[in-house]
């Protein structure tokens, strides 16, 4: 299996042309979209390789959980210039839900945005009925920074979307961190 950042319980890795099932399947499992915002689409395989296609300003991992992908976190818009991104994550394989994931994905994202690249700013959307995700996000460091009233209409109700984002200088340092050092140490000696 092919690892690129280890976590405490997940791994993230390149997406794979093998991993477009996976991902056909979680784009179109209700749960899973509805929390991105891509309700109401229905979602092929040859979306699934478009979406994928690799762009300067993204950075795309699937995420690995005991050997099998359970989902994507991203970071896309990246402007380097201005030295931030937006935070993009779904967890589609519904039993790897609800585990405590999510703050080991997040942070190692956050790792690789902040110290591999030299970000200072990322961002995320969240739905106001995603109290889960929001407790999540506060807890990884996220504050929320600015509302968007009634733009989510679902099922004859209107809900807000939370911006949140997080600075460089809010994050502490998570495991990608570490490995960072811990690698220079080796060649320093």
């Amino acid at each position: 299996m092919v690892e690129k950042f280890r976590g405490k319980e997940v791994s993230l890795r390149p997406v794979f042309d093998q991993d477009m099932d996976d991902f056909v399947r979680f784009m179109n499992d209700f749960e899973a979209s509805l929390f991105t915002g891509s309700m109401p689409g229905l979602y092929t395989a040859d979306d699934e390789r478009d979406y994928f296609k690799k762009s300067e300003d993204k950075r795309q991992f699937a995420v690995d959980y005991q050997g099998e992908v359970i989902g994507l976190v991203e970071l896309f818009d990246i402007d380097l210039v201005n030295r931030r991104a937006v935070l993009g994550i779904m967890i589609g394989q519904g039993e790897a839900r609800s585990r405590g994931l999510g703050y080991d994905i997040i942070n190692l994202v956050l790792d690789y945005g902040f110290y591999l690249l030299n970000l200072h700013s990322i961002s995320l959307t969240c739905f106001t009925f995603n109290h889960r995700a929001q407790a999540l996000y506060k807890k990884c460091g996220f504050q929320e920074i600015g509302r968007w009233r009634q733009s989510r209409y679902l099922a004859g109700d209107y809900y807000d979307t939370l911006y949140m984002d997080i600075l460089k200088e809010d994050h502490k340092p998570y495991l990608i961190y570490q490995e960072i050092q811990e690698t220079i140490g080796k060649y320093e000696k």
